[in-house]
């Protein structure tokens, strides 16, 4: 009997535990939630997200339409060679 009431001591106390950060948890939740910035951010993000996504795609493009300038069948010039090695040692 008395390992029961040790059990139910313990359970007790793990709810007790585990209300209070629930508790604390909610508090944060409104905290971020209440917060201009965060929504902001929240509001700003996918549109972000497709700028990048034009952006990038069009870099794609430039890149293509600037492959497309070399030719097995003629030698590039030096212009394109610099672009070409630019383009090459910049890691974005």
């Amino acid at each position: 009997m008395e390992q029961d009431n040790t059990l139910v001591e313990k359970l007790k106390l793990l709810d007790e535990g585990l209300r209070k950060e629930l508790n604390q948890y909610k508090d944060i939740k409104e905290i971020i939630e209440g917060n201009d910035y965060v929504q902001i951010l929240t509001e700003i993000t996918p549109i972000v997200k497709f700028a990048k996504g034009v952006y990038d795609f069009s870099q794609e493009m430039k890149f293509s339409w600037f492959l497309k300038g070399f030719r097995e069948d003629k030698k590039p010039l030096e212009s394109q060679i610099q672009k070409l090695k630019k383009y090459i040692s910049n890691r974005h």
